[in-house]
């Protein structure tokens, strides 16, 4: 490839690049698999890489945690299984995951595994 990227199982992955039209079983499949580093060495973990349809300030999610001017808004389009999973994976800090955000208007947000998201919307 053009990037000499190589291809590995979500277990081994230290990217994971999620386009939106992923079905949610694999999604959170993946997120089940994917790793979160150890208290060794918790560098070693995975980094999502998310396609979003729109990102905005609405409601959604709260974020708040270290850089976070208080509590913001961010509306992902991603259904609340993938957040509260996510949730799940960045309990036992300093392990868990990173994701960041990129839709089609150039816009991105990055969520480390340091911020607390809350799900703020009902689906």
């Amino acid at each position: 490839s053009y990037t000499m990227a190589k291809t590995e199982a979500v277990d081994q992955a230290d990217f994971i690049l999620m386009l939106q039209d992923v079905p949610e079983y694999q999604i959170e499949q993946a997120l089940i698999e994917c790793k979160t580093g150890n208290l060794h060495d918790p560098q070693l973990s995975a980094t999502w890489i998310v396609e979003s349809v729109l990102l905005s300030n609405s409601t959604g999610l709260s974020l708040n945690g270290p850089g976070i001017n208080g509590v913001q808004q961010l509306q992902t389009g991603l259904h609340h299984s993938f957040w509260q999973k996510r949730n799940g994976k960045v309990n036992e800090y300093p392990l868990g995951i990173d994701v960041i955000l990129a839709d089609f208007s150039s816009q991105v947000a990055c969520i480390p595994r340091t911020t607390s998201v809350t799900i703020t919307e009902v689906s």
